[in-house]
This record gives C-alpha cells, structure tokens and sequence, in this order.
C-alpha cells in the first residue's frame, strides 16, 4: 500500500509540476490590449510596403490670404465628404478636362493612406486627425487625377508633411520619406507628377498621369487636370470667409 501511495503521489507531483510550467508560460506572454496593435515582425523601414511616386513634385508656398486658418484651433470643424465635394466639386470642368469624381473617403488615421515611416512620424507629431482622399477621370477615362487633404493642426506641420511626400529631397542621399498610396491598384503606376501646397493648415496634393499609366508628353497638360481636380478645395475659401 506504501509503494501505491508513493506511485501516486509521484503522479501527482509530475501533475502539479505541468500545471506549474504551464501557468508560467502563458504568463510569459503578454495577453493583447485592445484598441493597440501588435507591433510588426520586423522593425526595418524597408520591410514595409512601398508605392510609385511621382517623378516630378511641386510645391506651393502658404499664402498669407490663409493666415485666418492657420491654426486649426480656430478652424475646429472635422471636414465631411459632403462639404468637400459640394456643388460642381464632384464633377469639376476647366480647359477641356470634365472630370467626374470615382471614389473617395475620409480617414481619422492620416497614414492609412501613406506609405513611410518618417512621413509618418511628420503625420503625427503634425496633429494630423483627417485624411480626405478622392480620384477622378475625365469623360473618356483617358487621364486620372487623385486628391489628397490632410487636415494638420497648423500651417507650420503642413509645410512640414509636405516636405515629407517629397519624393527625392535629397537625391543619392535620404530617398523618398515617403509618398500617398494610389486609391486603386490600376492608377499612378506609370509617370506622374504630384503638386502640392499648404491653405493655412491644410495641405492640399494633387497627383495626375494618364490613365493607362503611360508616358505623358508635351500635349499632355497635366497642370489643367490637377487644376481641375483641385476645384474642391474652395470649400477651404468658404470657411475662410466666415471667419
């Protein structure tokens, strides 16, 4: 009867030592916070998914007629897509280009829409809290134009994101820090151009090519398509006007 006791008592040590182990073990990894995401395999800029970038980026500087909204502290009004895209916004005409809006959405997380991790960064230090997007082909879908809003918490981190989706600042040194992903797969994979500029603290980019993703030439006036495009940013005039 000893010797049964000993056998199973033996058994039940090696029970309790497993469940031991086991609560250690699952207590050696930590349980997801919700509302945080995990972090990412690899800590690398270069593992992270890059998109095409334009080979010719221009930028405008802020003009002094928007110092009223400069500071988003007195311009505090989230932007909606019914504003934005309000009268012929949706579907702007200027020399020869009729557009007609494709898509477009609004996002509380500014870098869904980027790719790049200091431009990224420039995002949130910015106080970045919406990024309107949305793009537009002419009426024989034979150019493209895509649009960009980021609603910046000053002029000042404006200029600053636009800056940061300079494609080559420094070129054979830093390289892109980073530039805007195309709304759909099919677009901006060819040569493009991209301009940009700050309206108080909103930074407004325009990126157009034709639509096959073809080489643009001489005939192509791409300046007009993203003057065209750009039609919805009078809703930023409006505003400036109640102030």
């Amino acid at each position: 009867m000893l010797a049964g006791l000993l056998v199973g008592g033996g058994a039940l040590l090696v029970a309790l030592v497993i469940v031991v182990v086991f609560a250690v073990s699952r207590q050696s990894v930590p349980e997801p916070v919700a509302g945080v995401s995990a972090p990412p395999s690899s800590a690398s800029p270069e593992s992270r998914t890059k998109g095409p970038v334009p080979d010719l980026f221009v930028t405008t500087d802020a003009k002094d007629s928007y110092a009223k909204l400069a500071d988003r502290a007195d311009d505090p009004d989230p932007v909606t897509e019914n504003e934005a895209f309000a009268d012929d916004a949706r579907t702007p005409s200027y020399k020869g280009f009729d557009l007609k809006l494709e898509d477009s959405r609004i996002d509380s997380d500014c870098a869904a829409g980027v790719w790049g991790d200091r431009l990224e960064a420039l995002l949130v230090s910015g106080g970045c809290t919406q990024l309107l997007r949305g793009y537009f082909y002419n009426r024989n879908r034979e150019y493209v134009a895509q649009i960009a809003l980021f609603n910046m918490a000053n002029e000042t981190s404006a200029r600053a994101v636009a800056v940061g989706l300079d494609p080559d600042p420094n070129p054979g040194q830093d390289g892109a820090l980073g530039f805007m992903f195309p709304m759909a797969d099919s677009i901006l994979q060819g040569p493009s151009k991209a301009y940009a500029e700050a309206r108080g603290h909103y930074l407004i980019v325009s990126w157009v090519a034709r639509a096959d993703n073809s080489a643009y030439g001489d005939g192509d006036d791409l300046i007009a398509l993203s003057v065209t495009a750009e039609d919805f940013k009078d809703f930023i005039t409006r505003r400036l006007n109640r102030r």
